[in-house]
């Protein structure tokens, strides 16, 4: 939710991390995750964005997922530590000239 646009913004480049969703088949017992790379080209701008993040950040998100009736829960010391290892990850992908590819469920 901290990169996630609101409608109708366009999505910013840290987006690219986050933006899959797992499917379900049509008795919810089957699940399929999303797959997706990111090129190597892409990852200085996804750096830089996710650089440009802060703790100040959360507030925002937070408030979006009370909006959407999405259980809040105090996990901000989670989110900053998941964003902290996003930021020195993609960080050694840009100096390292490397892509990535991921899933997620």
């Amino acid at each position: 939710m901290l990169t996630e646009p609101e409608w109708p913004e366009a999505a910013r480049p840290a987006y690219r991390m986050f933006e899959g969703d797992v499917t379900y088949g049509t008795d919810w017992s089957e699940e399929f995750p999303w797959v997706a790379a990111i090129q190597p080209e892409d990852v200085p701008a996804i750096r830089d964005d996710l650089l440009t993040l802060g703790v100040d950040d959360f507030a925002p998100a937070v408030q979006r997922r009370r909006r959407n009736s999405d259980p809040v829960t105090d996990c901000f010391d989670y989110e900053v530590m998941f964003l902290e290892h996003a930021k020195k990850f993609m960080t050694w992908l840009a100096e390292d000239g490397r892509g990535m590819v991921y899933l997620i469920g």
